[in-house]
């Protein structure tokens, strides 16, 4: 299982760039909304490529640029709908999922010498708890069926919050919904919490962060503050590594 152990190392090194990188992004966002409209007014002045792919090359990569933006320059009737820093936390998230699930796909294939019938995070996992190639679909059908396996195991907590939130920013534009509050355990008794409690210990805290409507009852954006999701889950997110890569190894062989 050395390949095993090489593919968790290279995930949670992986990961640990991804926030390294993240936090200098945050730190360097301030003034990027302005140049961003500078570039989209003005893309002739600031589009810029690398002089070292050639002389012609360069030209027509240039050109290629500045037609591209001639169309976004049209389509920018509208101010952007988040921040540069909701931008970044999001688009971490939705590439902490995608490491965490091209991890499980290889590592799956690595321990029992089959593919993974799933690529989504949630029933992978469900996988590795039940111990099988495939969830049959009649299981699914029963909507708590999914939540409440998963969430049995505080091991996954950490990537099956993070899950949750890929998917309503995927799917909701990031706006907080009851299939994220129901994913996350604030909604239906028979599904264990998977938020931090160090973080929100109780779930009225978790819902001052996390409500379907804001005080004036529009809909509220997921709560994505770097310091109390994305570094913190990042973290979580390397344990998450190593505990899988250690129930795949008790697999011992093809599943069947």
């Amino acid at each position: 299982m050395n390949d095993l152990k090489e593919l968790a190392a290279r995930t949670k090194s992986d990961l640990a760039w991804l926030a390294g990188n993240h936090v200098v992004l945050k730190a360097r966002q301030g003034g990027i909304s302005e140049t961003a409209g500078a570039i989209l007014t003005y893309p002739e002045r600031f589009i810029g490529v690398d002089p070292r792919i050639g002389p012609k090359q360069a030209r027509e990569a240039y050109q290629r640029a500045v037609d591209a933006f001639s169309h976004f320059r049209q389509a920018t009737t509208k101010p952007p709908t988040d921040d540069v820093g909701h931008y970044l936390n999001k688009a971490a998230v939705v590439y902490a999922v995608a490491l965490l699930e091209g991890f499980l796909s290889e590592a799956y294939k690595e321990a029992t010498g089959e593919g993974l019938a799933w690529s989504d995070l949630r029933k992978m996992i469900e996988v590795i708890i039940k111990k099988r190639p495939r969830i049959p679909a009649a299981d699914h059908q029963d909507q708590n069926y999914g939540p409440a396996v998963a969430n049995s195991e505080k091991w996954a907590h950490g990537a099956l919050f993070l899950c949750e939130l890929r998917n309503v920013i995927v799917h909701e534009q990031g706006y907080v919904n009851r299939d994220f509050l129901r994913g996350a355990g604030a909604r239906g008794t028979d599904i264990s919490p998977i938020w931090d409690e160090t973080i929100w210990p109780s779930k009225e805290e978790f819902e001052q962060d996390f409500s379907e409507k804001d005080e004036k009852g529009e809909r509220r954006q997921v709560c994505l503050d770097y310091t109390k999701v994305i570094l913190p889950y990042l973290q979580q997110a390397l344990d998450f590594v190593d505990k899988a890569a250690e129930k795949l190894q008790e697999f011992g062989g093809r599943i069947t």
